[in-house]
């Protein structure tokens, strides 16, 4: 298996975003109740490999970080967008790229919640370990 571990990057993403944005609840695969606003949600939207060898043996992996935001009130897409900003420059600084927004992202269920999705993509090198590069 290649070296990404999706509960180590989870626990790091979380203490460095409370670290970042200290009035958002952390979490992941949750729909967040008004009471937990501002929420961050944190999933992971795909993990193929690749460079697998003749024996099937996976020689990288590519995992693909979606990252929500949640608020609402009359401030809720500048704390969306101030909790995205500062996901996103702790995801840039492990590596991964932004593969989308941070934008806004219309909530049908209820409008009165902004909400901004972020995907961040890395490829992990068999061996290769979470650190931080800048």
């Amino acid at each position: 298996m290649a070296g990404f571990d999706w509960n180590e990057f989870y626990t790091v993403f979380e203490k460095k975003m409370k670290k970042a944005y200290p009035k958002c609840t952390v979490g992941r695969y949750v729909t967040p109740k008004n009471t937990q606003f501002p929420y961050l949600d944190v999933s992971l939207g795909d993990n193929s490999g690749g460079n697998y060898d003749l024996r099937g043996n996976e020689g990288s992996q590519r995992p693909l970080i979606v990252i929500t935001a949640y608020a609402t009130g009359s401030a809720a897409d500048g704390i969306c967008n101030a909790m995205s900003q500062a996901a996103k420059k702790i995801m840039l600084s492990y590596g991964f790229q932004c593969r989308g927004g941070p934008i806004p992202v219309s909530n049908a269920s209820d409008p009165n919640i902004s909400r901004w999705v972020g995907r961040y993509q890395r490829t992990f090198g068999s061996g290769d370990t979470l650190q931080q590069f800048n």
